[in-house]
């Protein structure tokens, strides 16, 4: 398991403030939204808190193994137990690292979601 650096710029910096300030957990053609405003809010909080850590650490010559453990950080406060938003959640995990260039997240968001990495099988 490599520990590249990621990549993380102006454009980046830009496209983690973006991501930020989009409203999270609304229902779109896959996902039916948060079951309610009060949870869609909580979990939105979640993702702006683990973005405002990493807006605030990144640094061009930061390492993969930060980010991933920025998402242990984040995954072990996010409380919600359905699926629906865990998958959700990861989406946005996701989203962050096509921002910085991380290729896997070598097992992490399927450990999490699923309870083992498939691809490990």
């Amino acid at each position: 398991m490599s520990d590249p650096v990621v990549k993380f710029g102006e454009s980046e910096r830009a496209a983690l403030i973006t991501l930020r300030a989009a409203k999270k957990f609304t229902a779109d053609f896959f996902y039916p939204g948060a079951p309610t405003e009060a949870l869609r809010v909580e979990a939105e909080s979640h993702v702006n808190t683990l973005i405002d850590r990493l807006l605030s650490s990144l640094t061009p010559n930061t390492r993969k193994s930060f980010v991933l453990g920025e998402f242990k950080v984040a995954m072990a406060g996010f409380t919600q137990s359905d699926s629906e938003e865990r998958e959700r959640f990861c989406s946005y995990l996701e989203q962050i690292m096509d921002i910085t260039a991380i290729e896997s997240s070598d097992g992490l968001l399927n450990s999490w979601v699923y309870g083992f990495d498939p691809n490990a099988l």
